[in-house]
């Protein structure tokens, strides 16, 4: 098996060569003050920010994050302390900050308040109640997230696909640096999204699981959107040194790799000779490589 440190051509799947310590906690700073955060990505988790809490620390938080824009409609269901919700453009300022109050126990989900931003955003922090106006900040100041923050957040480049008939989201890794990072770190995917890796020419690809949190499942394209081969790629031991971390291997050369949550492509029955269907910008977008 070819060496991972040898190569120029190796795709390491969700995880970098230069990476090999997990990152600082996650954190934002706002006005001057750095809250940690709990970072929220699927739906799933997103429903339950919060819930449950007696009380959030004055420098903690949430963060519910998406690859695009979007009106968020939050509730109070499940949720026992007043918050505040601070919506973030993608640019990272404030748009605006809305207070939530705590809903009377025993009412009906459907009949709680609905709170919405006045514009399409992309992230939503939740803060103790009252944050913004005790540390004198509003509409107009910045966000700024740490650097292990961003590592956990989905790709702004996104693009819809459909493999094998079925329609998916995907991030798009079109540089060396996404390509390295990958999925590392991510500690869940939505359903149905998944990074679509393109790589400059067709050649063999060769991935592993370095720096990852999640299992993953992975197909291998062809140039023409047929796939290759599909193999699952399970968490290595704890401790296992480089070398001893498995090689994911495409059969034969191909131009693209495809990284779903674990079992997915199996679940919807597709396999090799399936085909990826390509839109023309993602081809335009493919010849401009790096």
């Amino acid at each position: 098996m070819r060496r991972a440190g040898a190569l120029a051509l190796l795709a390491l799947a969700g995880c970098s060569s230069c990476a090999t310590s997990p990152p600082a906690p996650p954190a934002l700073t706002l006005g001057g003050r750095t809250v940690s955060l709990e970072i929220l990505i699927t739906a799933e988790a997103q429903a339950r920010a919060l819930s449950n809490r007696r009380q959030l620390a004055e420098y903690a938080g949430a963060l519910l994050s998406g690859p695009t824009d979007r009106v968020w409609e939050l509730s109070m269901a499940r949720t026992d302390i007043p918050l505040e919700a601070v919506f973030v453009r993608a640019s990272g300022e404030v748009s605006e900050v809305v207070p939530m109050e705590v809903e009377p126990r025993g009412m009906p989900e459907d009949e709680m308040q609905v709170y919405r931003p006045a514009e399409a955003v992309r992230h939503v922090v939740l803060l103790s109640s009252g944050w913004c106006a005790r540390h004198g900040v509003g509409p107009g100041h910045t966000v700024v997230f740490s650097e292990s923050t961003l590592a956990q957040l989905p790709s702004s480049l996104v693009a819809p696909l459909t493999v094998g008939g079925r329609s998916i989201t995907v991030e798009l890794a079109l540089d060396p640096g996404t390509r390295e990072r990958g999925l590392m770190w991510r500690e869940a995917l939505p359903k149905d999204h998944g990074m679509l890796f393109v790589e400059t020419r067709d050649r063999p690809m060769s991935y592993w699981m370095k720096n990852c949190k999640i299992p993953l499942s992975i197909a291998f394209v062809r140039a023409d959107g047929t796939i290759a081969n599909v193999l699952e790629m399970s968490l290595p031991p704890t401790g296992v040194p480089d070398s001893g971390l498995p090689r994911f291997e495409s059969e034969g050369a191909v131009r693209y790799a495809l990284e779903m949550e674990a079992g997915w492509f199996e679940r919807h029955g597709i396999g090799p000779g399936a085909r990826l269907e390509l839109s023309s910008e993602l081809v335009q977008l493919a010849r401009r490589v790096r």
